[in-house]
């Protein structure tokens, strides 16, 4: 319901974020590509740094023209770096806070991939966590009827047909609820008549069976409460205002939420390592720093 082509090479201070969150990828080419009397620079530590680099980036310098002028400004970096420290830039107080911050950071996060990528996920563990949360791993049929919110900043601007100002959406909606709690209402012709999603309003406001993580939190969270037949009460969304209706639950086999099952319990597990060895380090804070 309701990308650009990069042209230019980037300057490297620009990629620096990047580079703490991409993954490595190793080479085995050790030749040297750009040397001084005091420092080289391999076609492996190249590599490595282009593969840090986002989708886009990695296009644009697959092609050689583009990768050759990258090497120009990893050399620039390299040159302008060996004079620093000759100067002593590298041991000023605030130089050596962001140099910290960046290497530590980019060595932490490898090892937290190292730490996720060892850690065992016992049967009996995916099994526990699908049993303590059983709710979680079923299927829901879901129906809905959405009066759209033109005010909400998700619609605000997009020029949607029929929606209304807040107030009168809510009205709206207050309306509709009275009519499908007198007698002999029917959900499916009112969500017809009524419902402003368009793909779901021919069907009678049926959204299908839905699982955990497809829809909008303040929607997903109602309709896992709901027991099958029970009206909800009026929902606001980033869409405007619901009303549901549950009709079916049904579970889903362990089998097809194992790989889910498991890279949760292993982001849990790997969590608890972590904050485990935090703990263990017993770091010394002074917390009068922050009530100044």
């Amino acid at each position: 319901m309701l990308t650009g082509i990069m042209t230019t090479t980037l300057p490297l201070y620009a990629l620096v974020l990047w580079l703490a969150a991409a993954p490595f990828q190793q080479s085995t080419d050790t030749r040297v590509i750009a040397s001084t009397g005091d420092w080289s620079i391999t076609a492996q530590q190249f590599d490595a740094i282009l593969a840090t680099l986002p989708d886009q980036a990695r296009a644009f310098y697959s092609i050689s023209e583009n990768r050759r002028k990258f090497l120009d400004e990893v050399i620039e970096m390299w040159v302008m770096a060996a004079e620093a420290r000759a100067r002593g830039v590298d041991k000023e107080i605030g130089t050596r806070a962001i140099l910290d911050f960046y290497t530590n950071n980019i060595i932490s996060n490898e090892y937290n991939k190292v730490i996720a990528e060892t850690n065992q996920v016992s049967d009996a563990a995916i099994e526990a966590a699908y049993k303590a949360n059983e709710a979680d791993y079923q299927e829901v049929r879901l129906s809905h009827i959405l009066i759209i919110n033109a005010d909400s900043p998700a619609i605000r601007g997009q020029n949607v047909p029929d929606a209304l100002p807040a107030d009168e959406a809510r009205k709206k909606i207050d309306e509709i609820k009275t009519k499908l709690t007198a007698n002999g209402s029917n959900f499916e012709e009112i969500a017809k008549e009524f419902s402003q999603d368009p793909g779901s309003a021919a069907n009678g406001g049926d959204l299908g069976f839905i699982t955990k993580g497809q829809l909008v939190p303040e929607v997903e969270s109602v309709a896992y409460q709901l027991a099958p037949g029970v009206l909800s009460d009026v929902i606001e969304s980033p869409f405007g205002f619901h009303i549901l209706r549950v009709s079916e639950r049904k579970p889903t086999a362990l089998s097809d939420v194992r790989d889910t099952i498991r890279a949760k319990v292993n982001t849990e597990q790997v969590t608890t390592q972590i904050q485990n060895k935090v703990k263990a380090a017993n770091v010394k804070v002074d917390e009068g720093f922050f009530s100044r």
